[in-house]
């Protein structure tokens, strides 16, 4: 008979599995395509676009880390931080 496993375990080993990673990351791509051809399709400018939605990425993103990795981040050298932050900057561009 297999060990019980509790709902909520089972769902934290489910979302720390690579293909949920790869799934997700793909699903928020295609939707952001889909966004932004619509937009583009409306008339929306282009560097307008992207600067609005970089900034919305950048606030989401960072909530995102600061919440879950705000220890490890603290610990950090400010030139291997600062290394992350540039090299997510022209990731986003």
């Amino acid at each position: 008979m297999a060990p019980y496993v509790r709902p909520l375990q089972l769902k934290i080993k489910l979302i720390n599995t690579p293909f949920i990673n790869v799934f997700l990351f793909s699903l928020f791509w295609a939707i952001t395509i889909i966004v932004s051809k619509m937009a583009f399709n409306r008339g929306a400018h282009p560097v307008t676009f992207l600067i609005q939605s970089s900034l919305i990425s950048l606030t989401l993103l960072t909530v995102y880390v600061l919440l879950q990795k705000y220890q490890e981040l603290k610990n950090l050298p400010r030139k291997v931080l600062g290394g992350l932050m540039l090299a997510n900057a022209i990731h986003l561009d």
